[in-house]
């Protein structure tokens, strides 16, 4: 592909991911169809079929390119992690909370969770396999501690990432359940449930 072709691409392709952000908050997943993205990205609704395949591809390229972001940033933690492993973990878990829920409203990312319960098979194994692209690095950065004497050894690493994820998760579905909670309570939550673990 030349750079003009790839240019065009990546802007008919981020204008796509826009207009289905966009109407998924406010009309809801089950009632966006891809003629409505279509639409309002102002291209046909072949392109969209050419460039996703389908509407849960499309919410997937959402979610998997914030997700690719999350990553890049938790690899600043991971770089020169907080000397104490709670203040590493809650850092780690801000950029992964902050970088999820400020870029959404608390509507399409509900939207987003109720989907994947709908479609278990579709979205729901796509979604999770991205938190466990998260729990990944959550599990390089306990074993970092482990390697420097901070933490035991003995610590057993896979149990040690799901409960931490759990409780990260926790504060997020309770941020998205309650309108009232501001974003800074997310992390005062992450990081006492750190703290206690």
């Amino acid at each position: 592909m030349t750079g003009v072709r790839q240019k065009k691409h990546a802007r008919t392709e981020a204008a796509i991911l826009r207009a289905a952000a966009s109407l998924i908050t406010r009309k809801g997943f089950e009632n966006t169809s891809v003629e409505d993205i279509a639409d309002r990205a102002e291209v046909g609704v072949g392109t969209v079929y050419n460039y996703f395949g389908s509407k849960n591809a499309l919410l997937l390229a959402l979610m998997q390119r914030d997700t690719e972001d999350l990553l890049k940033g938790g690899e600043a933690v991971l770089a020169k992690p907080p000397k104490k492993p709670e203040t590493a973990l809650t850092e780690l878990f801000w950029i992964y909370a902050h970088g999820f829920l400020g870029r959404y409203d608390r509507k399409l990312l509900r939207e987003v969770f109720a989907a994947a319960f709908h479609q278990p098979e579709e979205l729901g194994r796509e979604l999770t396999r991205m938190d466990f692209q998260l729990m990944s690095q959550v599990g390089r950065l306990i074993e970092k501690f482990q390697r420097d004497g901070i933490l035991k050894k003995s610590l057993p690493l896979q149990q040690a990432e799901m409960v931490l994820y759990g409780a990260f998760a926790i504060a997020v579905i309770m941020y998205l359940e309650y309108a009232e909670m501001p974003m800074e309570s997310v992390r005062e939550q992450m990081g006492s449930s750190i703290e206690l673990i």
